[in-house]
């Protein structure tokens, strides 16, 4: 059954909190060291190719959502606010993970949907710090 309000069922589990997400996007960046030698010339050409290995790598997942404070620790606020380290697992759908690992979390924002209401919505950027496991983890 389609979840509509909760994006199919997508969710951010953040320090044993879960709430509801309607938007993730993410970036995986990698540096590269140069790794160029002379296995990398071609004398037909008299030119030197570019040659590089992988080195450092991070994630960057970007959620937004939105959760009952009624219904949801309260705890929420400064661990989307903070930028503390947190275990995190962000799913893509209701059983499938889309990420998981310790991030830090950055750029949070919360914004009381309706005054008077418990319902707010949420956005920010979580950026792995150390190992992290895309999907099925």
């Amino acid at each position: 059954m389609r979840n509509v309000r909760t994006g199919k069922g997508a969710s951010l589990l953040i320090n044993n909190i879960t709430v509801p997400i309607t938007s993730l996007k993410s970036n995986l960046n990698t540096e590269y060291a140069k790794a160029t030698d002379s296995a990398n010339y071609v004398a037909a050409t008299d030119t030197l190719y570019t040659a590089q290995v992988p080195g450092e790598t991070n994630l960057k997942v970007s959620v937004e959502g939105h959760f009952d404070l009624s219904q949801t620790s309260a705890a929420i606020f400064s661990l989307i606010q903070t930028g503390a380290v947190v275990s995190a697992t962000v799913y893509d759908f209701p059983s499938s993970v889309f990420a998981s690992g310790n991030f830090n979390v950055g750029n949070g924002s919360t914004t009381l949907t309706v005054p008077g209401s418990t319902m707010y919505t949420f956005s920010c950027d979580l950026i792995s710090n150390g190992p992290y496991t895309l999907g099925g983890g």
